[in-house]
């Protein structure tokens, strides 16, 4: 750039043509499709007793294959979320608070507007989580899933000071998202785990953690995989193209067979599905979802804003008449199911859980 415009300057003739090559290069700086990818959108405020509390997110430029990948961190990186987006030149209707202050205010309402740009957001199977508006400078958080408590609506301000921010230390304290797992067949302890940041943990070869790339080939995707430490040898991972099974190999050895862990493990028979109210939320509940598997185990989650928690785990065992059905839950005891208005039901109660106490109606189904 600097040669560029000694040259033009050298002729006062061109001095207009100086001018037009500042204002493209000036325009393509203010593209939001190009500043997406510079440094971080976050909004952060104090809470009394523990400090500052941040929400950010954080958008890696394209790569081949995989897509453009983003990562969210809500709550200093306790809710976290991971996947693919797009940015589109399409008008976004967003509600936002433009600061915290406002937001605080008895019965205030989010202000609604414009932004001119929408990004979406997709898991890592290509599925649509959610979506938003964008201008640039600030990305409009008023997302349901994509989300978490105190993490909107509200706006989120583009932050390009790097270590000089004051959110810096929880921008390097990023969590890696695990975007692949793959375990060897003949051992279930040797796995080795990809991340959305590029990075990866090998317990195939004992410990080693490194950095990954990835390219297309005729038997799939092929990982590279380069260890941190010199003293580390490096590896390939080639994965099939349904992407459930894979070969592992360090250089100049050969392979093993691995499987994508999300095959591993005993399948579902039948699950569960209801929802409960979420403390502080008017308006959005936590999904519950069990799993009854062949085995006779089964276990129960709540989802909430994209963020799986554990409430409970145990047996079952499935009477002759095929409806009635026992489980011995760790947490909630026994229950017995009954045939209500929905099918095949239980009721489930359990106390102080992670969203308070569990108090609802669990509908039996089988598995797809």
């Amino acid at each position: 750039m600097k040669k560029r415009l000694s040259a033009l300057l050298l002729s006062a003739a061109l001095a207009t043509s100086v001018f037009a090559g500042y204002s493209v290069v000036n325009a393509e700086e203010a593209d939001p499709m190009a500043k997406i990818t510079e440094g971080y959108y976050s909004y952060a405020y104090d809470v009394e007793g523990i400090g500052t509390f941040p929400y950010y997110f954080h958008f890696y430029e394209e790569q081949p294959v995989l897509g453009s990948v983003f990562y969210a961190g809500f709550a200093m990186n306790q809710i976290t979320f991971a996947g693919t987006y797009t940015v589109e030149e399409k008008e976004f209707e967003y509600a936002c608070f433009a600061t915290r202050e406002e937001a605080e205010v008895e019965g205030a309402v989010p202000p609604t507007g414009t932004a001119p740009y929408t990004i979406t957001f997709y898991d890592w199977d290509g599925n649509e989580m959610d979506s938003c508006g964008f201008d640039g400078d600030i990305l409009y958080q008023d997302m349901d899933v994509v989300s978490g408590i105190g993490a909107g609506p509200a706006y989120y301000h583009h932050d390009t000071e790097g270590e000089a921010s004051k959110l810096a230390e929880f921008y390097e304290a990023e969590v890696g998202m695990t975007y692949f797992e793959f375990m060897a067949v003949e051992e279930e302890t040797s796995t080795i785990a990809l991340y959305h940041n590029g990075t990866y943990l090998d317990l195939v070869n004992l410990l080693v953690e490194g950095t990954w790339t990835m390219e297309e080939s005729e038997e799939g995707l092929v990982y590279r995989l380069t260890p941190e430490t010199e003293s580390d040898i490096p590896a390939t991972l080639t994965v099939a193209a349904d992407k459930m099974t894979a070969t592992y190999a360090l250089d100049g050895e050969e392979g093993i067979a691995m499987i994508n862990t999300a095959e591993a493990g005993p399948k579902a028979a039948m699950t569960l599905a209801g929802t409960a109210p979420i403390p502080g939320q008017d308006d959005v509940s936590a999904d519950l979802v069990g799993t009854l598997y062949e085995d006779g185990t089964c276990t129960l989650i709540a989802t909430a804003f994209g963020q799986e928690i554990p409430l409970d785990a145990g047996t079952y065992s499935v009477a002759e008449d095929g409806y009635t059905i026992t489980f011995q839950f760790d947490a909630a005891g026994e229950i017995v199911s009954t045939l209500g208005e929905a099918g095949v039901e239980i009721h489930y109660v359990q106390a102080g859980t992670a969203l308070s106490d569990v108090d609802t109606t669990l509908v039996v189904t089988l598995a797809e």
